[in-house]
Parts: structure tokens; C-alpha cells; sequence
């Protein structure tokens, strides 16, 4: 459980921090705690000259500590007591309240979710635990709300998100419930509700496979042999056996991210984007997201991230990070290889001239000739060729508002689950 921590370090007007963060770009931009320190005049703007660089991973303490270094004049480390930490979170999240309706059949006729809580008296934050019901089950109609309730407390902020969770709870007891009053099997009655598109707003969805992985759960968990009615099994102890299951969705989002890629004249490659690995294993798949772009193996692709002097990886949140910064990543690599395919196509001296950038694949540190592979050159000899002992792209991603507003983009996922 990793407590709210910082080292800040000034070196002249160079402020150098190491703290956990979800997005090291988002305090790099704020930068209001190096215009105005004490012992200084306020400043409106940001300090010419001031630079500000963070290397790490939940933001701490930061403003203090940069105070602090200042201070002394001397880097300072600030960690955050257990004890400091509950007041910010105590309040981010509470029950909501869905109801459903249905015929006698089992069909819904109506989803009613109303979601109460609580945040400050001057920020307008709030968790969106309601939206699960947009999205999951078809119902010709479909209510949901957020009521917020000021206190005199920190802004609550995500609580381990996503805030869809306790939502969730809410819509798939009432669903079980339902299931039950019908006399129909829980996944029977989710099946008979199963959305073909966005209830909400009609739209197609971008990719859905939840029935095939309604029934690749049902048959690994072996949920046939449930009992229609509860309290039906007990263990050889006399312990009573629930079965239970839900369905997991959440949105597909992709937000801004930007990368860099180098191809070098001895063959291996280089690929940097600020991005922020927290335990969820970023490093290592962007990393093969990196090698897979540039045509190269793993171990010829040195990966540069975790620090805001690299190109923004955008943020690590909203299960968005290996999306977000992955496709930046593929983009960067594949406009390296456009422009080795540039250099060798164009070239009488190549066994590719003539093959255009459409012609060739990159495959281990090469390129091929899609109609002849046994027709290839090595990226080193292309860079050699040209005079070049290195040839550098940019790559970006973004959310594409024509994909968002044609289709839904959603993951969903099916729990099944044993309890005693």
C-alpha cells in the first residue's frame, strides 16, 4: 500500500521531482508551485528561465516538498504517514439505488438508476457509478441520475476506480433479483435482455463478444448444474454453496498520447514516451508494442519512459494507457520504416527500388519486397547507403470523434464466482 511520497531536488532554477504519478505531464503543466515560494515576490507567470522535470509513477505531497527543498537548499524527501491519508478518500463513494422492470417473460421494461454523494463545497467532482446502465442491458427505457451533496471535506476524487463499480453492483443485483421473481437462471435472464447495440443511444457497437464469453464461463465454471432456487447446495461441511455471476463492462477509451522512434545505422532501435508504469505492466508491453512497430526484437529496442522530458504518454487511467500510448508507439515505428522504405525504394542501388512503401514489409531488422521476400535489405544498409547513421519519426494517437460518434466502444467481461 504505497503512502503519498516525494524527493524534490533544485539545482539553481531546474526543479527535478521523483513521485508516483498517473500522468506526468498533467504536474509538469500546472506549474503554480514554483511561481510563488516563500521568500519570493508572487509571480503572475511562471519564472522565466524556471524548469521543471518529474521521474516516476498517485501524485504526494508535492507542493510541500518543493517548498521545503527551497528551503534548505538541500533535495528533501516527504512521505506521508498512513494516518494522513484517510481524510481525502473517506467519503468518495457511496451505494447507489437501481430499479428495473420487467414483463411477466422476463423482458425489461425499464432501468431506474439514481446514484446520492457526496463532494466539497467547491469542486464539482463526482464518480459516474450510474453509467453502467447505459450501455449493458436492452430496455426500452432508461433513466440515469447523479445527485451531489456538498460537506465541508477535501474534493473525494477517484477511489480506486473506476467509479463505475459500485453502479454495477447496484444494476446486476437488481438483475439477479429480477431473474429470481421471473423463476428464470441469472444468465438466462441476462441473455433474453442482451444488448445488440447501445441502448442508450442506438449505435453499433465497435466489437462485442460478450455472449461467447457468457458461455466460455458458464461451461469452465460448469454452471448448468446450478439449481434454479437458492440455498440448494451446501458443502461435505453443511456450509451453504452460492453461485453467482455478473457481467463487466467498461468504456474503450483512447486518449492524447505522442512518442518518438530512432533507427540506428548498427541495426537496433530506440523508442521514447513518457509513460507511467504503477505495477500494471506498461513497461513491458509498450516495450513489445515498440519492437513489434519497428520490425526489430526485443532486446535490439531500447525503451526510454517514466520521466516528463520525454514525449507525453498521456495519462495511466481509465484502463486507456496501453491503448493511448501504445498506439503513439506503433505510429512513431511505422513512420520510421516509411522512411527507411522512402530511402530504399527510391534508390537504383536497392534490391527494393520500384516496390514502393505499399510494396515492402519490415521483419527482423529488414525489409522485404511483398512480391518477392527473397528480395530484402537490412535497415543498416539502408542508413549506411544514404549517409545516415540515424533516421527519427514522431508518432501520435488520439480519440477519433468519427469511430465515437458512429459506434460505442465498450470491453465487456462475464464473473463467475463460488461462495461459502
Amino acid at each position: 500500500m504505497e503512502p503519498h511520497a516525494i524527493v524534490a531536488a533544485w539545482d539553481g532554477d531546474t526543479l527535478s521531482i521523483d513521485t508516483p504519478s498517473q500522468g506526468l505531464a498533467l504536474p509538469k503543466a500546472d506549474r503554480g508551485a514554483i511561481r510563488h515560494l516563500p521568500g519570493e515576490d508572487p509571480y503572475p507567470q511562471p519564472v522565466p528561465g524556471r524548469r521543471l522535470r518529474l521521474q516516476g509513477h498517485d501524485l504526494g505531497p508535492q507542493v510541500l516538498g518543493i517548498m521545503a527543498a527551497r528551503l534548505v537548499g538541500s533535495p528533501v524527501k516527504l512521505v506521508l504517514l498512513r494516518e494522513q491519508m484517510y481524510g481525502r478518500w473517506a467519503i468518495a463513494r457511496h451505494p447507489p439505488d437501481a430499479r428495473i422492470g420487467s414483463d411477466r417473460d422476463g423482458r425489461l421494461t425499464a432501468i431506474d438508476h439514481h446514484v446520492k454523494t457526496a463532494s466539497s463545497t467547491f469542486d464539482d467532482f463526482f464518480e459516474p457509478a450510474a453509467d453502467a446502465s447505459h450501455t449493458l442491458y436492452a430496455s426500452p427505457a432508461i433513466a440515469t441520475s447523479h445527485e451531489v451533496v456538498r460537506i465541508d471535506t477535501g474534493t473525494p476524487m477517484f477511489m480506486r476506480a473506476p467509479g463505475e463499480a459500485t453502479g454495477s453492483i447496484a444494476l446486476e443485483s437488481a438483475i439477479d433479483e429480477m431473474a429470481q421473481a421471473c423463476g428464470m437462471d441469472p444468465l438466462a435472464f441476462r441473455l433474453k435482455n442482451y444488448a445488440e447495440v447501445e441502448p442508450i443511444s442506438g449505435k453499433p457497437f465497435s466489437s462485442k463478444a460478450l455472449r461467447e464469453c457468457y458461455a466460455q464461463g458458464a461451461e469452465r465454471f460448469g454452471w448448468s448444474r446450478r439449481p434454479l432456487a437458492a440455498r440448494q447446495m451446501r458443502d461435505e461441511a453443511g456450509f451453504l454453496v452460492g453461485w453467482g455471476m455478473g457481467t463487466a463492462t467498461f468504456p474503450a477509451l483512447m486518449l492524447e498520447a505522442q512518442a518518438r522512434a530512432v533507427m540506428r545505422s548498427d541495426g537496433s532501435g530506440l523508442m521514447e514516451t513518457g509513460a507511467h508504469d504503477m505495477g500494471q505492466g506498461a513497461s513491458t508491453a509498450l516495450a513489445q508494442i515498440a519492437a513489434d512497430g519497428l520490425g526489430l526484437e526485443l532486446e535490439e529496442v531500447e525503451f526510454r519512459t517514466g520521466t516528463s522530458d520525454l514525449p507525453d504518454a498521456g495519462i495511466a487511467g481509465g484502463s486507456a494507457h496501453t491503448a493511448t500510448a501504445g498506439t503513439a508507439i506503433h505510429n512513431a515505428g511505422a513512420g520510421v520504416i516509411a522512411k527507411l522504405a522512402g530511402l530504399a525504394t527510391n534508390d537504383d542501388r536497392s534490391p527494393l527500388f520500384g516496390a514502393g512503401n505499399a510494396g515492402v514489409i519490415a521483419r527482423g531488422g529488414r525489409l522485404f519486397r511483398r512480391d518477392d521476400e527473397s528480395r530484402s535489405e537490412s535497415y543498416a544498409d539502408i542508413l549506411d547507403r544514404a549517409g545516415l547513421t540515424e533516421i527519427e519519426a514522431r508518432g501520435k494517437s488520439a480519440a477519433d470523434p468519427a469511430a465515437q460518434s458512429t459506434y460505442a466502444m465498450h470491453a465487456h467481461g462475464a464473473v463467475f464466482a463460488e461462495i461459502k
